[in-house]
């Protein structure tokens, strides 16, 4: 079972806050929080859900999901499942 969901937008800052203009945190800053979070939990609970959607023109290039794949690199393989919306 997953019992966190992250919904990232975007891995560059400067294309998260166009997105999310209310931002607080950078997005290394919440994947980081995840990551901690994630190895606190109990086993059966240490997964996360990534979910991103899709803007054409926005986030859709190939740096953009170079930029995602190296966010979300410090978690391990099956501790992370990554949902795209287009």
């Amino acid at each position: 079972p997953c019992r966190l969901a992250w919904s990232i937008h975007a891995g560059k800052d400067s294309v998260r806050k166009q997105l999310v203009p209310s931002a607080r945190y950078t997005v290394e800053q919440l994947r980081d929080a995840f990551v901690e979070s994630i190895h606190r939990r109990p086993a059966r609970y240490q997964q996360l859900i990534c979910e991103v959607v899709l803007l054409d023109g926005v986030n859709t290039a190939p740096e953009d999901a170079a930029a995602v794949a190296d966010l979300l690199s410090p978690f391990e393989r099956d501790l992370i499942l990554i949902n795209l919306i287009p």
